[in-house]
């Protein structure tokens, strides 16, 4: 399909005006990441009522594009977690309604496939997906890489109405719009530098008196990486970052021989060491705790066992995909009485009411017949 390459704000702002009026629309985005905090917008991909436009962020304002993101037509964007972090960076907002084909497969049978899988699958059409890796930025884009950025959201609108088909076929299309509103609903903004560090690695190697030292950096790092729009390891790796949590340096020469330290980092070394101190000196309240996994989950991993084997069973038995379904983390917080997926919507009617039914012991799990049942116990099996 014939594409406009669009460069001119005023021929931008009529294409808002147009899509905006219509029920739906396909998008896509192209960034990069490599050399900055925040992603990089590097074009603009939209598709509707037989036409595609690549708007070029480089040279048109991109916020008139809020118009149609909080109009009532419906975005069906492929993959869409990345994209709606980039759309909230640039436009400050994710559109009103959203169907994510990739999400929506997954209660198909599909375990996270990309988009020339389900073109393929759905419409017979086999993708040129020899561009992935394009510099987006650089400018001219070639008439390929055009083409191929056409590509991603020309057939949007067609599949979705194929996946809408086959989700009422089976009875799953709310489900997917569930999915598609929580993922919608997220929140696509830069992490808190304060809750940062609990994604440290080897988390339960820290002391815990060096638990604010772990806050205080990591927040620093973060920060850092925003106002700067850096990647956080090119502020201060994880190496060395890890090492200043296991062992606080108190002075510059200590600092120095912080394994990973090198010249680079040298004009932060009074902010880090900084950092450490406030660490030091935080009081209890002020420290941002990860939510602690209860006492008795972490012991009845035989019970967490049994339970994933269930939700293995039902999943297979539905051909969902059982990350879709209920993850372990999602079985460990609801075995642990703590806010779970699979306490609502479809969840629970599907998983959560059996998971509860053998966690009070109220029915059993056997093997029988090549796949595994729910008894109630004490009755005849």
């Amino acid at each position: 399909m014939p594409h406009h390459f669009v460069t001119q704000q005023r021929e931008f702002e009529d294409i808002v005006e147009d899509v905006a009026a219509e029920s739906r629309f396909g998008l896509d985005t192209e960034f990069e990441t490599e050399r900055s905090y925040f992603p990089k917008l590097a074009l603009i991909q939209i598709a509707w009522r037989q036409q595609v436009a690549l708007i070029d962020p480089l040279a048109v304002d991109c916020r008139p594009l809020r118009k149609v993101l909080q109009s009532e037509a419906l975005a069906v964007i492929h993959a869409a977690s990345q994209d709606l972090v980039v759309l909230t960076r640039a436009c400050g907002c994710v559109p009103t309604k959203l169907f994510d084909p990739q999400l929506c497969a997954s209660f198909l049978g599909y375990s996270q496939p990309g988009l020339s899988l389900l073109v393929k699958d759905f419409l017979g059409i086999q993708l040129d997906k020899g561009d992935q890796l394009a510099n987006w930025s650089r400018r001219p884009l070639s008439t390929r890489e055009q083409n191929y950025a056409t590509a991603d959201v020309v057939h949007l609108l067609e599949l979705q109405e194929k996946i809408v088909a086959a989700l009422r076929r089976k009875h799953r299309e709310q489900w997917a719009l569930e999915e598609n509103e929580v993922l919608r609903c997220k929140s696509y903004g830069p992490t808190d530098p304060e809750t940062a560090w609990w994604k440290i690695r080897g988390k339960g190697k820290v002391p815990r008196k060096n638990y604010g030292v772990a806050q205080a950096v990591f927040s620093w790092r973060e920060t850092t990486a925003q106002e700067r729009n850096r990647p956080i390891r090119s502020v201060l790796p994880d190496l060395p970052l890890q090492s200043i949590v296991q062992r606080p340096p108190l002075n510059r020469g200590q600092l120095d021989r912080v394994r990973g330290m090198d010249r680079r980092m040298h004009g932060d070394a009074e902010h880090i060491l900084a950092a450490v101190q406030r660490g030091l000196r935080m009081e209890p309240e002020e420290l941002r705790l990860p939510p602690e996994q209860p006492r008795d989950e972490r012991r009845d991993e035989q019970l967490v066992a049994l339970c994933l084997a269930w939700t293995g069973q039902v999943g297979d038995a539905l051909e969902l995909d059982k990350r879709i379904l209920g993850t372990r983390d999602d079985v460990k917080t609801f075995l642990g009485n703590r806010p779970s997926r699979l306490d609502r919507g479809w969840r629970r009617e599907l998983l959560g009411n059996s998971l509860q039914e053998i966690r009070e012991g109220e029915v059993g799990v056997i093997y029988r017949e090549g796949k595994l049942q729910l008894v109630k116990l004490g009755a005849n099996s």
